[in-house]
Formats: structure tokens, sequence, C-alpha cells
């Protein structure tokens, strides 16, 4: 399958012409070429060596890159694979493959490109050209077109013949007509990687650096959306505890996730799990670093200092958590529509999801506060769901993972008894007016909370006896001092 884009044979004197005019900044200074996709450049990619940090440095070594390989596109080969194909290297069914992944550290790379900040929309893009696809895999998934546009079809697609090449092939970017040179945009070539230049050359004077991607330069609300749901759509990955990277559809009970910075979990539940619901509605955020994350606007994601708020209320330029305990700058937001969604749930209620730090729950108002009767409380609703699913976990915890799945019950939409029940209680609970609402729902709370401590006893039974007695003592000292 190995194409010669990015590696074509020129004579030494072009190649040189070509360099010069790079470092002299006066090569592709004209129209600027984008994706009609609209996958944004996974900039991290084309910092220089000695600019990454150590974090990104090691995990490219650790997949085979070295300064020149990571600052000339194309020479490290595992960029001739997709990006799923890496995430078992200990069962691999390709002996070239296998050659390549033979002396890494690592036995999933997929794991690393994601660590890194890459999904497989902009691996399989800007750092593949879907050049690793079958041709039929190139028609499914509709990109086929921009390669026909440059010469190929089925046919020399599969040859190994040179001949029967495309005439594009040995074309330099500036020989390409503009038909061209769209159709290798939108396989996420600039020019001067179409050219298999090292990125050294070019970073201070290629237009499309200097340049900010149309598709970021949208207002920073996003966009709007209909009625309630809160899930996470069939693309967003999760790490388990072995080191794979798994979409949520893959996901199963018990299965043990990636929830805060080196901490695992297990999945007790699924407040959603329905693969066949189509064309919901998602919310796509991307961070600097980070890309991928689809889930329905009033899901709860963490922002700057821990604050859960619905996905709804992001903006481009804020600040989402990481699962390393950092922060990092949303540089897209768009609406996408998915078929299937999920929601896993894990005792913290928190899960880690593309690298950023997000909630297992959801507001179904618009803020990230419980309101009752237009009166806001100092209780976000991602403290609710952890109170709320109390019961439940109590029971998994008493009868272990085996018996609590008898209990897993879920309605034709795939939502779980356990969140549809009290859902429907709330609700009601939310219309009623503040003096009758704010009983009700202070009086559940007391009760949940009660059911919490219980929890809390039979998990970790030392810490919990030895933070109520310094609660305790703490009031006496209080009311010692008051009297």
């Amino acid at each position: 399958k190995k194409k010669v884009v990015g590696n074509k044979k020129r004579d030494f004197m072009k190649l040189a012409f070509i360099s010069l005019s790079y470092l002299l900044g006066v090569a592709y200074s004209q129209t600027v070429y984008y994706n009609v996709r609209e996958i944004s450049m996974p900039r991290f990619r084309f910092e220089f060596w000695n600019a990454l940090s150590l974090g990104l440095r090691n995990d490219a070594l650790s997949i085979g890159y070295n300064q020149e390989t990571w600052q000339t596109m194309a020479t490290n080969q595992i960029e001739e694979y997709s990006y799923f194909i890496f995430q078992d290297t200990d069962n691999l069914d390709d002996k070239d493959l296998e050659k390549v992944v033979k002396n890494l550290d690592v036995s999933n790379v997929t794991a690393v490109l994601a660590e890194m900040g890459f999904d497989e929309d902009t691996y399989d893009c800007w750092m593949n050209h879907y050049i690793w696809y079958d041709w039929d895999e190139l028609v499914e998934f509709d990109f086929d077109d921009a390669w026909v546009k440059l010469g190929w079809d089925a046919s020399n697609w599969e040859s190994e013949n040179e001949n029967d090449l495309p005439d594009s092939e040995e074309k330099d970017w500036d020989e390409l007509t503009p038909n061209e040179k769209q159709a290798a945009a939108d396989l996420c070539f600039l020019p001067e990687t179409w050219d298999g230049m090292s990125f050294s050359t070019f970073l201070d004077t290629s237009d499309y650096f200097e340049a900010t991607e149309p598709w970021l330069k949208e207002d920073a609300a996003p966009p709007g959306f209909g009625a309630f749901q809160a899930c996470f759509s069939a693309h967003t990955l999760v790490e388990r505890e072995d080191g794979t990277v798994t979409p949520m559809k893959d996901l199963s009970l018990g299965d043990r996730v990636l929830v805060s910075n080196g901490k695992y979990e297990p999945i007790y539940t699924f407040g959603h799990f329905d693969t066949s619901v189509v064309n919901t509605e998602f919310l796509r955020i991307n961070t600097r670093t980070s890309s991928g994350l689809e889930l329905t606007p009033n899901h709860l994601i963490f922002t700057e200092g821990n604050q859960p708020v619905p996905a709804s209320s992001i903006k481009i330029g804020g600040k989402v958590m990481m699962a390393n305990g950092e922060t990092d700058t949303v540089i897209r937001i768009q609406k996408v529509t998915r078929t299937g969604i999920f929601a896993p749930f894990t005792s913290s209620g928190t899960i880690v999801t593309n690298g950023v730090l997000s909630s297992s729950f959801a507001t179904i108002q618009e803020s990230r506060y419980v309101s009752l009767g237009g009166f806001e409380i100092p209780l976000t609703y991602h403290q609710l769901g952890v109170i709320f699913e109390s019961p439940h976990r109590l029971l998994c915890h008493l009868l272990g993972s085996n018996g609590c799945a008898v209990y897993e019950d879920y309605n034709e939409e795939g939502m779980s008894q356990w969140v549809e029940k009290p859902m429907v209680v709330f609700q009601w609970v939310l219309k009623q007016n503040v003096i009758a609402g704010g009983i009700l729902f202070l009086t559940s709370l007391t009760l949940l909370c009660m059911i919490n401590l219980m929890e809390l006893l039979v998990v970790n039974p030392a810490s919990t006896i030895a933070l109520v007695a310094a609660f305790v003592a703490h009031r006496r000292h209080r009311v010692k001092q008051m009297m």
C-alpha cells in the first residue's frame, strides 16, 4: 500500500531549488487551501523537536521518532499506517507492520498517539492522508473523491507497478492544478508537506501557519441544541487500565477506566447505553492537545479549578481540565450528528474522555447548580449525581460486580432504571412551588446523604470514622469557645 506521495523521486537540482525557495520565504505565498472536512491541524505535531514538552518528546521517542523523522513528515514508518491498526501490536497479522513495531517501547501505539493529542480523524488525515486504506474503504468513508481528482482509481491504487502511478505523483505543489491542490488539501497535505520538506525550513514562512482555519473563526458560542440529552457519542475515546484506548461503544460493565491522573475505576453501570438511536446531536470539542471529545450539551465537563459545567457553556478560548491535572485551551467547537449514546458511571463520578476530565453526569437545567423555585443552591449537578447514585453504588459494593449486574435494567431507549426513575421524580419536584419543592428536596437529599455515608463506611471504614471523629471534635471545640 505504499504510495510515493511525500517521498517523490526528484532531480537533485530541483530539490535544492525548492529548499532554497523555502529558506527565502518566497514559496507558496498564494491561495491557502483548507480541507473540506474541517479537520484542524494538530499543531503540536509541527513543533520543533527541541521545543516539545518532556512528556510529548518521550511519547514520540517511544513510537520511533527522533529529531529528523519528527521534523520531516512521512519519514517515520508508523505514518504509513492508520490510527487504530496499532491498538494491539502484540497481535498483528501484517509482516511489514511487525517489522515497524518490533523495536518500539510500547504495545499500544494508538494509546500513545491519543495521549499525544491525536484522534482517528487528525491522525489518518494529517499524518497518513488515508494512504493505508484499501480503495473499498476510501469509497465507504467518502475519502476516494480527493484521490480520484489526483488521478487515482481502484486499479492503480492497488498496483505495485510504479508505471501505473498518476501524473500528480511526479508534480511539485506549484505544478498542480487548482483542483488538484484542493484535493491534496482535502487529504490534509500542506504545500510544504506535499513536497516532502522538513518543517524546520517552512514554519516561519508557511501561509497556513500564519492563518486561522476558517472554522475556528466562528462565534465563540457553540451551536444551539434541542431537547435534553446527556451522554457521550460512540466515537468518544476512553483509556482502559490495560492501556488500550477504546471507543465508548465497546465498553462493558466492569471495565476499569481512567477517571483522573493515574487512577482507574470500574464501570458499575451505564446511565445510558443505546447503540441504535440515530441523529443524536453532540458537541465536538477540540483543545490544543486533544480532539474528538463528543458529548451532548447538557453533559458536564470540568473546567479550570475543577468546576463541572454543561458542555454548552464552554467557549472557544476557555480552559478545560485534562487527565494530568493541567488545563488546556479550547480551540474549536462544532456540532456533529452521530448514532448511539453512552454514559458510563464510575464510583467517583468522573471519567477521562479523549484526555479531558469529564463527569458521568449532566444537568437538567441550564446552570451547573441546582435551582429550586428560581433560587440557585450551592450544590452542583455533579455533586447531586454522586449523591443520587449512592443507593446503587452501595448495592454494588455489597453484592459485588456480578451481583450488582443482576439488578441492571434499561428501558427501550437504553436508559438505566437507576437513572430514569429518580430523574422523573426529581423533575416533578422541580415543578413544585419553592416551599413544597424545597421540603421534598431537602428530605430526599438528607436521606441520600445518609446512604452516601453508609457507602463510605463500607468502602473505607477507617478513613470515614476518622473523618467523622474529626468533625465531631471540631464541633465540640467550637461549642466550648462559644460558652
